[in-house]
């Protein structure tokens, strides 16, 4: 139900921004994005939305155990080829995204709304599609999804397809050109607990990151970097240039470890 000529001059002051992405890992593009997006909108509004391990990762999990257990180390390699494809693209899972987040990047999990200084990472299996229930999100305990007018979904150009598919018919998207824009958006939905869904979803494009050639910053090419280095100071220098300058081996010692098992060995 539309709401827009009751209150097509009511500001929305009550709005979240979900940060979705696969972040495999969380590197320091997206640091800088997250940044971008509290100095813009606020703390106690950001919350990043990601995913564990998909079901057909967790398939090819199995199956490579099962295969390394039935067939030894002998046949295990051709056998296992396109399940070790379907790990490299996805290696993480949330708890290890969640730990690179938090150890490495000092985002804070353990956030409500009124926490103005800390961020809520939130387990999502379709990133993508984090507006169809707030309440799936969040949970039915938290207050402020009755009060939420509009949501913004922050993410990189070349997701908006993602976006796109994801919405389909349930929600229409509108841009949000500029952060500014918040102090005028229209409030298209009065959610109740039970209809927490948005009728209008914003999209807000967060500038990219560039590396040091004038390339977009890439998960992909993180991971790529990090499987051919092949001694323990080239991985820590490739660390140390996609996912952030301060990472220390000393006290990032059991990050390093899963950074380089989980993504060197897919």
């Amino acid at each position: 139900m539309l709401y827009s000529v009751l209150l097509e001059n009511k500001r929305a002051a009550d709005y979240v921004v979900l940060y979705p992405g696969r972040f495999q890992p969380f590197h320091y593009g997206h640091k800088s994005s997250y940044d971008h997006l509290v100095d813009q909108f606020g703390s106690d509004k950001v919350f990043i939305i990601t995913a564990g391990f998909s079901k057909a990762v967790q398939s090819a999990q199995q199956k490579l155990k099962a295969a390394k257990l039935v067939h030894g180390t002998a046949g295990y390699s051709q056998l296992a080829k396109g399940h070790k494809e379907q790990l490299a693209k996805n290696p993480m899972g949330f708890d290890d995204k969640l730990e690179v987040m938090t150890g490495v990047h000092g985002i804070r999990h353990d956030h409500t709304p009124e926490d103005n200084d800390k961020l809520n990472v939130v387990h999502k299996s379709n990133p993508y599609q984090p507006f169809n229930n707030l309440t799936d999100i969040f949970g039915e305990d938290a207050d402020f999804i009755s009060t939420t007018k509009a949501v913004i979904v922050a993410i990189g150009e070349k997701d908006l397809t993602r976006l796109q598919n994801s919405a389909g018919a349930r929600s229409t998207l509108m841009q949000l050109k500029s952060p500014e824009q918040v102090n005028s958006l229209q409030v298209y939905h009065d959610p109740t607990p039970n209809n927490p869904k948005p009728d209008v979803v914003y999209y807000y494009f967060v500038p990219n990151v560039m590396d040091d050639q004038g390339g977009i910053r890439s998960g992909t090419d993180f991971r790529n970097d990090l499987r051919q280095a092949e001694t323990k100071s080239s991985k820590l220098d490739i660390i140390k240039q996609h996912v952030s300058p301060d990472f220390d081996i000393h006290r990032h010692k059991d990050i390093f470890t899963k950074l380089t098992q989980k993504i060197g060995d897919a």
